[in-house]
């Protein structure tokens, strides 16, 4: 697997190493929701942060090469081993989506308070850095179990167990997760990207298979501005389901069968079946996969959730 060359990540960290101890960090939460709030620090913090952050990501890049790592396509590379992964920004919705409250309204956003805002419902933490006349991030995913509440916690001091003074403490996730620069996406766990951003990149792969395949092989007209393969990567029951497929009905007799099941799937006058959402792409799935069936007996309708073939 060649290494991708689009970004140079390693040329990228190797000239931030100067700002190692000077970056100006920032830092925000983003909740279950994918919103964004400011977060107010310390002065006293300033060390810490660079180091937890920036200095901890720094130093596995300054010897990952000489332990075999290389930075794959994460869209190419799934099962590589000794990888870091990279993607573009834009490709992964939800953290496009909080980069963009961030950058483009960020005069809107509020200031994190625990009186006001739970922390038990943040998902994330970033520290957007500044270097120069660069800005990156570095984000790691935050766990229920790593806040200490004031109702639960007490501190030691020197010798004297004291109440928790604090409305929440938090212990910062050790290891590095992700990192954004020039618009890509570095991955160091890709098992918490996935995680923190609900992105499945093995439906993702699937999906773009699939719905190469299933406009290759269907007459499909879809709505304007509709992907189908968009449509796909939201549903991984469908991804799941068109894996599996073991049908191979033929375009007439799809729609034949629609007509039969009283489904309302339509075809234009060129004979293309029209998706006009995903509703419709479900209702086709279906059909390829014959579960819709008429009784003998009563001639009621049915949709077969699971079948097993008699012998």
């Amino acid at each position: 697997m060649n290494e991708v060359n689009t970004f140079d990540w390693w040329a990228w960290a190797n000239n931030l190493e100067q700002f190692s101890k000077s970056a100006a960090p920032e830092v925000f939460f983003f909740n279950k929701n994918y919103t964004p709030f400011k977060v107010r620090f310390s002065d006293k913090l300033l060390n810490s942060l660079r180091a937890l952050f920036l200095q901890e990501a720094l130093g596995f890049m300054a010897t990952a090469p000489e332990k075999g790592y290389s930075v794959q396509d994460l869209h190419a590379a799934y099962t590589e081993e000794n990888a870091l992964w990279t993607t573009d920004v834009e490709k992964v919705e939800r953290l496009a989506t909080v980069l963009h409250l961030i950058e483009k309204e960020y005069k809107d956003l509020v200031y994190f308070s625990e009186q006001e805002f739970d922390f038990r419902r943040m998902k994330g933490i970033m520290v957007r850095f500044t270097a120069g006349e660069d800005q990156f991030y570095i984000i790691k995913s935050l766990a229920a179990g790593s806040a200490l509440r004031d109702k639960t916690g007490w501190e030691l001091r020197g010798e004297t167990l004291e109440p928790f003074s604090a409305d929440v403490g938090l212990s910062v996730p050790s290891g590095n997760e992700l990192v954004v620069a020039g618009g890509k996406v570095l991955i160091f766990n890709r098992a918490k990207f996935e995680r923190l951003f609900q992105y499945d990149v093995q439906t993702e792969l699937m999906a773009t298979k699939q719905a190469r395949e299933l406009m290759e092989k269907y007459k499909l007209s879809l709505a304007e501005g509709l992907q189908l393969e968009d449509l796909l990567k939201d549903s991984k029951s469908l991804v799941s389901k068109i894996d599996k497929l073991e049908s191979d009905l033929p375009q007439d007799k799809v729609i034949d069968y629609a007509d039969e099941m009283q489904l309302e799937l339509m075809a234009d006058e060129q004979g293309k079946i029209i998706i006009m959402e995903q509703k419709d792409l479900a209702t086709f799935v279906n059909l390829l996969n014959e579960d819709y069936y008429v009784s003998p007996v009563s001639g009621k309708r049915y949709e077969i959730k699971s079948k097993k073939e008699l012998k």
